[in-house]
């Protein structure tokens, strides 16, 4: 056929329709149909024949939804020149820098297009611009495969929900902007920052999301959304701006280190947006009169709690007050009392010692009166004592017996009868009964120099448990012995080196007496040792004399013998006989401490710390040292 012809062919049609093919929801025409049709929307084509069940091809929940959902297409971008324009506009190689939803017509929806919406919107691209079946094919002219190819490429990353994610997270018409610190103010707080979480909510994981809300929010409400926002959880991320495909490597080497630096980029991308997102956070925070209210509303509670405390305080104090006032009342007016009985008291005692003076002078007078019955000087005498010794120990009712009995007196053997017998009924009243006698304390029997057996043993027994070289030996067998005898006088130490020098005489020379060792010991110089001494710095020869000889022992032999320490008697208390004073003893073993072997300075130093000589600083360092020596051997 000719060129002519398909003219001819072509004007002959002119004014008549095209003819439509109709097909009828039923048989294998219409099956085939609906196969085609998800062949060219790209769906599974799953057994279009109904109640008929593949386990191959399921439907997911979302093509059930977008086949048995009655999508509203009111809200699709309107298929204009302009749009048309647009379409014929775009290349399929700079697929990555189009905007897709603009290219489905959902430029309004956007990110809230739901895939039965997007479905939908596919759907009309295909009628309209199919390069072969298109409604718009013509107008599009060349352009049809290339628009065409980006409309496919625009619902293939819009139908997976990876791939759809992923350009969301890098969606050219979201607004990135946020306010900084200068721009916001009490007064535009909420109209400045509130849109920024709304558009960033969209990318949170979780729904829900809190917004910002007003002034008139609740506490629980703030609270709420400062917390969720402080923890945001965002499934952004930028994979859609890789700069490198990695696909396009060579090996898998390359492959492998494109990804690598994708993965870079993405995580700078991601940690440059959540500290974006962050500082807005706490800058919301910083800003918002809502927090300031909460801390005015805490600070004026915890003065309100403050002030209760105060006012609490203040109440218990005067109560305590009262209470303590109440209490100072009752004491006085009991004192008062006891004072008013004991004025009574004191009346009565004076009343009755005025009776018991008038009854004694009437009885006496009774006496003189009848001349004591006698004229003989003695005879007087006695009457006198027997009636002082009835008016010092009688009562008033034994004074007025008497005088009634002696007024009936005719004679004085009578009145001797009866000044007797009320002698002797005043002592039977006033006798006390008879208390058993103490039964008298068993002590030790003290020995020479005033200590007993008891204090002798325990010294005995505190020689062995405290050696030479103990630290303050005297003043701790001192305090051991006063704190396990029964006697009420306390050793000194001085008293304890004496008797120990006595109890070793008397060992090392059994022929002399105890009151001889006693004279010979309080001849010697004894230097009773202070608390600070180190009683370690002994004589060297003294020390291994008296290591030789056996502990003290007792000479009754009513005392313990000392126990041998491995095998060998227990030295012998002495005490160190030198010039040395514990504070001077104490400031030479500091300066030792302190300047060291190695200074050649050294003893210049310790005599001028312990203020003894340098030669006597020596001297005393090596009579430490062989004084060690010795008792380690």
């Amino acid at each position: 056929m000719t060129s002519d012809t398909k003219t001819d062919c072509a004007l002959a049609r002119v004014g008549f329709v095209e003819r439509q093919r109709r097909i009828e929801d039923a048989g294998l025409a219409y099956e085939v149909y609906l196969i085609l049709d998800k062949l060219v929307l790209g769906l599974s084509a799953t057994p279009v024949l109904r109640d008929e069940h593949h386990p191959h091809f399921e439907k997911s929940p979302s093509e059930e939804n977008v086949n048995d959902t009655a999508v509203d297409d009111s809200e699709f971008d309107e298929d204009c020149d302009k749009y048309r324009k647009y379409l014929k506009s775009l290349c399929p190689k700079t697929w990555k820098n189009q905007d897709h939803y603009k290219v489905l017509g959902l430029s309004k929806l956007r990110y809230k297009a739901s895939a039965a919406q997007i479905k939908s919107a596919y759907r009309q691209k295909v009628l309209r611009y199919h390069p072969d079946k298109g409604k718009y094919k013509d107008q599009l002219g060349e352009q049809a495969n290339d628009t065409f190819a980006c409309i496919q490429k625009a619902y293939e990353l819009m139908s997976d929900n990876d791939k759809r994610r992923s350009y969301d997270s890098v969606d050219p018409d979201f607004d990135e902007t946020v306010p900084v610190s200068v721009e916001v103010s009490t007064k535009n707080f909420f109209t400045k920052l509130a849109p920024v979480y709304e558009r960033n909510a969209r990318f949170s994981n979780v729904q829900p999301v809190p917004l910002l809300g007003d002034i008139h929010a609740s506490r629980e409400d703030v609270e709420k959304f400062y917390d969720f926002w402080f923890s945001f959880s965002s499934w952004r991320e930028f994979s859609y701006n890789d700069t490198e495909d990695k696909s396009k490597g060579e090996d898998r080497y390359e492959r492998r280190e494109i990804e690598k630096m994708n993965r870079y980029e993405r995580e700078k991308a991601r940690k440059d947006y959540l500290k974006r997102l962050a500082n807005t956070i706490q800058l919301t925070f910083d800003k918002d009169p809502r927090i300031a209210l909460f801390r005015k509303a805490e600070k004026q509670a915890k003065e309100d709690e403050k002030e209760r405390k105060r006012l609490e305080k203040l109440r218990k104090e005067e109560e305590k007050k009262a209470a303590e006032a109440e209490e100072e009342r009752l004491k006085a007016e009991q004192l008062a009392k006891e004072k008013e009985l004991k004025k009574l008291a004191d009346r009565e005692r004076n009343a009755a010692k005025k009776l018991t003076t008038r009854k004694r002078k009437e009885l006496r007078d009774l006496v003189s009166s009848t001349n004591y019955w006698t004229e003989d000087p003695g005879e007087k005498l006695v009457i006198m004592e027997h009636v002082e010794r009835i008016c010092m120990a009688g009562k008033n009712d034994d004074l007025d017996d008497a005088v009634a009995k002696l007024s009936e007196a005719k004679d004085y053997d009578d009145a001797v009868a009866v000044l007797t017998g009320t002698a002797r009924k005043e002592k039977e009243n006033s006798t006390p009964p008879a208390k058993e006698a103490p039964q008298p304390k068993t002590e030790s029997k003290p020995s020479s120099g005033g200590w007993t057996d008891e204090e002798i043993a325990f010294l005995v027994k505190a020689a062995n448990l405290y050696p030479a070289g103990t630290n303050r030996r005297w003043f701790q067998v001192a305090q051991y012995i006063n704190d396990h005898t029964r006697s009420g006088t306390p050793k000194s130490e001085k008293e304890v080196i004496k008797q120990a020098k006595i109890r070793a005489a008397q060992v090392t020379a059994p022929t002399v007496s105890a009151a001889a060792a006693a004279a010979a010991v309080t001849k010697e110089n004894i230097q009773t040792p202070e608390p600070e001494q180190n009683h370690e710095a002994e004589a060297p020869a003294a020390k291994k004399e008296k290591s030789k000889e056996p502990s003290p022992a007792a000479t009754n032999g009513n005392a313990a013998p000392a126990a041998a320490t491995n095998g060998n008697a227990a030295p012998a208390p002495a005490a160190i006989a030198d010039d040395w004073t514990p504070d001077e003893q104490f400031k030479f073993e500091q300066a030792l401490k302190t300047y060291p072997s190695s200074d050649p300075k050294r003893w210049e130093n310790i005599a001028a710390a312990s203020g003894h000589t340098k030669k006597e600083c020596i001297q005393r360092y090596k009579k430490i040292v062989e004084m060690i020596k010795a008792r380690k051997a």
